[in-house]
């Protein structure tokens, strides 16, 4: 029996769905840029991707309050939510506005990985009552310097929240980094109200049309600027699923490109572009996942035709 098969035989009980066999993903491992010993392997009963062997928990989080690597980070996602820039960006009030939709209007919202509070300056602004928890000192700083608002510092896991304690629950692009995203939707279905309404956004990194696209006409992908820092690796099968084993009812599941690239130096290349994001919606395979869910026993009504 080779090392490989060793590995893969002695690996936990997968979050989603339990099962034991993985396969190892060498061409994933050289994108995301994961550092020996650690590789990328999928689930062969569920499809969930995830980091192998993922790392220690106190080893994680020194890496999150590493201010030169999350710099590093940052510059090369440019993220403007995340990154702390004063102004939201407008898929984010659009958000809010679904919510809304749902709840009846603003109510009490909870933002995990709430970065520099900027979401929840726009949430405050449409009339919500805002609280939010984050890792990184220095975001909560600046969102007490720039918002006056006081986040909570620390883990998901180690929050003092009551039960039920929250209309919205929002977390973006955060629960890639949770070495165990299942516990920590747990603990957010605990401070969730019994019909309030989680909203996650995910990248969806290796199942998007448009790439996959590329690869099969030769253009592989090209490797991460930065080593990823994520454990897991969604897809919004994978995500949905992990939603429902947490307890919660997808409503609306959509797939969003944002300010896509519709340049080329190909004859009709631009056309061709737009058809493959078109394609992207249709079969809700673009790059960002977005999903509404609910507690499984909540009184929502029935689920709109997005999800």
């Amino acid at each position: 029996m080779g090392r490989q098969a060793a590995l893969l035989l002695t690996a936990p009980p997968c979050i989603l769905c339990g099962g034991r066999e993985r396969r190892r993903l060498d061409e994933e491992t050289r994108i995301v840029r994961a550092a020996a010993p650690r590789f990328l392997v999928r689930c062969l009963r569920c499809g969930l991707v995830s980091v192998h062997p993922l790392p220690r928990s106190d080893e994680l989080r020194s890496l999150y309050l590493d201010d030169a690597v999350m710099q590093q980070y940052r510059e090369a996602h440019g993220r403007a939510y995340v990154m702390g820039d004063l102004e939201p960006e407008p898929h984010l009030g659009r958000r809010l506005e679904v919510l809304e939709g749902y709840l009846g209007g603003p109510g009490r919202i909870l933002d995990v990985g709430a970065g520099s509070g900027v979401f929840l300056a726009l949430a405050r602004s449409r009339g919500w009552d805002v609280a939010g928890i984050e890792l990184s000192r220095p975001a909560v700083q600046a969102a007490r310097e720039r918002f006056g608002i006081e986040l909570v510092h620390g883990p998901m896991e180690e929050n003092n929240f009551p039960n039920a304690a929250f209309d919205a629950v929002h977390i973006s692009h955060v629960l890639e980094h949770f070495l165990d995203p299942l516990q920590a939707l747990g603990e957010i279905r605990r401070v969730l109200r019994p019909r309030g309404v989680l909203v996650v956004e995910a990248p969806n990194e290796f199942d998007d049309f448009f790439g996959n696209t590329r690869s099969l006409l030769g253009r592989p992908r090209q490797p991460y600027e930065v080593p990823s820092p994520h454990t897991y690796f969604f897809t919004p099968w994978t995500l949905r699923g992990l939603l429902a084993r947490a307890g919660f009812r997808t409503v609306r599941l959509e797939t969003r490109r944002r300010n896509p690239d519709t340049s080329s130096r190909l004859p009709l290349g631009g056309w061709v572009k737009r058809a493959i994001y078109a394609l992207e919606e249709i079969l809700r395979r673009g790059p960002l996942i977005e999903v509404f869910a609910v507690p499984a026993h909540g009184d929502h009504g029935r689920a709109d035709n997005h999800a």
